[in-house]
C-alpha cells in the first residue's frame, strides 16, 4: 500500500501512486505484461503421458475467440511442469477429449492440479460444431479450501440455481422485489472471498439479477453498474453481463427519443472515433472505454445479424483498430476484425509451420509460386478415406501449377503415418501434432475440409469444393484467371520511338 487507500506500483524502477489497483494495471498493461511473474501448473496425469495440452484462454469477450496460451508436455511418466504468462487473474481452460476443463490463475500463483480422466472424444465429434464436452473445474491439490476457484464455483452455482428457479418471474413479470432478494442472497456468500476480482465478479453477478425485471429501465441499469465504472477486460462476469442487457440494445436505442436525435450521425459515420464523439453527448456514455466496448459490440452482433451491411461493420471494425481509444479496446477489435473477414477470399491464408512425418519443418510459404489444395483429412474418417485415391489423381493431374497439402489430424501419428505409407500417396502429408492452432486458424468444425490457396498466399476459395465436386472445372477456370491477370499485370510498356535511342 503507498497513500491512503490506493497502491504503490514498481514500473520501470519509479513507483506510481493509483487510487486502486486494477486500473493501475490497465494504465501500464504492456509493462505490466513484461514484468508479470507468470503462473505455474505442476502435477502428474499419468493417462495423458507423452501428450502435448494446449492451454487456452480467450482472445477477447464478445466473439469468445480462443487463443492458445502455452503448452503442457506431460512427459512418459505422466509428470508435468508448466508456465502460464499472464498479467492478472485469467480463466484458462484445457480441451480434454470429452472433458472442457478450466480454472482461474493468478500471476504468481503455483497450482498443483487433478486432470479429469482422459476420455477420448468419438472421432466423428471431433470437429462437430454442435458437440459441447463437459465443463468442469480443474482440481487444485495445494490451495485453501476458500481460494478463488473454489469461491468462484460456490458463487456461480448459486447463481444459476437462482436463475432456472425466477428467471420467468423476473422477465416476464418483472418482480423487481424477487430480484432483490435474489442479490441479498448473492451478497451472503461474499465472505467466501474479498479479493478484488470476487467482489467484481459478485457484482456483476448481481447486476443481471437487478437488469431483467428492469428491461425498460436501461438507464438505471447502465447508471449503476456501468456508466462511471472501469471497464473488466479479464472478468468472466463482466462480460456475462455485458452480453444479456446490451445484445441488440444500440439498435432498440437508436429508435428511443434520445437516440432518435443521434441516429442520422451514427447512420452516416464513417470512422469508428466519429461514432464514438456521437455517441458521448448522451450523458450515459461518457466513459469513453465502455462506449466503445458497447460498439464493437453492436457492429460485430449487426454483421452477424445482418442488421448492418457486412461492408459498413466490417470497414467501420476495421478503423477501430487505429482509432479506438485505449489499447485494449484497439485489441478487441482486431480481433474481431479479423473474424469477420476470416478466410474470406482475396485474404492472406492463415501462414503455419509443421514438422513432416520425418520431423522436417515445412511451411505454407514453402509453396509460394503455386496454387494449394489444402486439404484437412483423417485417416480414420470414412468420408476422408473417400476423398483419399482422389488426391492422388488431383496431384498429378495438376502438379505443374498444384500442390495438394493434406493435414493429417489423427491423434496417433505413427498409425496415420502407417496408413499413407502402405496406401502410396503421392502428395504432401503433414501431422498437425506438433501445432494445433492450425485447426483453430482454419475454423475447422468438420472433416474432410478444404481450401484453395492461389500463387500469392491469399484465399482463391474459403471452402473450396471436395475432389468429387466438380474440383477440377472449378480449380481450371480459377488457374486460367489468375494467369490472365498476371498476364495484364506483367505485360510490357509498348515501345517508342524515344526508346531506341536508350
Amino acid at each position: 500500500m503507498g497513500k491512503t487507500g490506493g497502491y504503490q506500483l514498481l514500473v520501470k524502477g519509479q513507483f506510481i501512486w493509483f487510487k486502486s489497483l486494477l486500473p493501475a494495471l490497465l494504465v501500464v498493461i504492456g509493462t505490466i505484461d513484461a514484468l508479470a511473474v507468470p503462473a505455474r501448473l505442476r502435477g502428474s496425469a499419468p493417462q495423458y503421458s507423452g501428450m502435448s495440452l494446449v492451454v487456452e484462454t480467450y482472445e477477447e469477450n464478445i466473439s469468445y475467440t480462443v487463443r492458445p496460451l502455452a503448452v503442457i508436455r506431460v512427459d512418459n511418466k505422466g509428470r508435468f511442469d508448466c508456465e502460464v504468462n499472464v498479467g492478472e487473474v485469467t480463466l484458462i481452460h484445457l480441451e480434454l477429449g470429452q472433458f472442457r476443463a478450466h480454472m482461474l490463475v493468478e500471476p504468481g500463483a503455483e497450482y498443483q492440479i487433478v486432470l479429469p480422466p482422459n476420455v477420448p472424444r468419438p472421432d466423428a465429434d471431433r470437429f462437430n460444431p454442435f458437440y459441447k464436452p463437459e465443463d468442469i473445474l480443474i482440481g487444485i491439490v495445494n490451495q485453501p479450501k476458500n481460494n478463488l476457484n473454489n469461491a468462484v464455483n460456490e458463487l456461480d452455482e448459486h447463481y444459476e440455481r437462482l436463475y432456472n428457479k425466477n428467471a420467468v418471474d423476473l422477465i416476464r413479470r418483472q418482480y423487481i422485489r424477487l430480484a432483490d432478494e435474489m442479490i441479498t442472497s448473492l451478497d451472503s456468500l461474499s465472505d467466501n472471498q474479498e479479493t478484488k476480482f470476487y467482489q467484481d465478479y459478485l457484482f456483476y453477478r448481481k447486476a443481471i439479477f437487478y437488469s431483467l425485471p428492469r428491461s425498460r429501465q436501461t438507464t438505471a441499469v447502465i447508471k449503476n453498474y456501468f456508466s462511471n465504472r472501469e471497464v473488466l477486460y479479464n472478468n468472466p462476469a463482466y462480460w456475462d453481463a455485458v452480453k444479456t442487457i446490451f445484445t441488440g440494445y444500440l439498435d432498440s436505442y437508436l429508435k428511443s427519443a434520445k437516440g432518435r436525435k443521434l441516429a442520422p450521425g451514427m447512420n452516416s459515420a464513417t470512422r469508428f472515433d466519429s461514432l464514438s464523439i456521437i455517441l458521448s453527448s448522451d450523458t450515459l456514455f461518457r466513459n469513453v472505454e465502455f462506449r466503445e466496448i458497447l460498439l464493437l459490440k453492436h457492429l460485430y452482433d449487426g454483421f452477424y445479424s445482418g442488421h448492418l451491411s457486412a461492408e459498413k461493420a466490417t470497414r467501420l471494425l476495421s478503423d477501430a483498430v487505429s482509432t479506438a481509444s485505449h489499447p485494449r479496446i484497439k485489441a478487441i477489435a482486431q480481433s474481431l476484425s479479423q473474424r469477420v473477414s476470416h478466410l474470406k477470399q482475396g485474404s492472406m491464408a492463415p501462414g503455419f509451420v509443421l514438422r513432416n512425418f520425418k520431423g522436417k519443418e515445412v511451411s505454407l510459404d514453402d509453396f509460394k509460386g503455386k496454387f494449394v489444395y489444402l486439404a484437412f483429412l483423417h485417416t480414420e474418417n470414412y468420408a476422408c478415406l473417400k476423398d483419399l485415391p482422389a488426391l492422388n489423381a488431383i496431384q498429378e493431374r495438376f502438379k505443374k501449377d498444384l500442390v495438394v497439402l493434406g493435414i493429417i489430424t489423427n491423434e496417433q501419428q505413427d498409425n496415420a503415418e502407417n496408413y499413407l505409407k502402405k496406401n502410396k500417396i503421392s502428395w504432401t502429408a503433414l501431422p498437425f501434432t506438433y501445432s494445433q492452432k492450425i485447426v483453430f486458424d482454419y475454423n475447422i468444425t468438420a472433416l474432410p475440409s478444404y481450401f484453395l490457396i492461389n500463387p500469392d498466399g491469399k484465399m482463391s476459395l474459403s471452402p473450396a469444393p471436395k475432389p468429387d465436386e466438380s474440383f477440377d472445372k472449378v480449380y481450371i477456370d480459377i488457374n486460367q484467371a489468375y494467369k490472365h491477370q498476371q498476364i495484364r499485370l506483367e505485360k510490357p510498356k509498348e515501345k517508342t520511338i524515344y526508346d531506341l535511342f536508350r
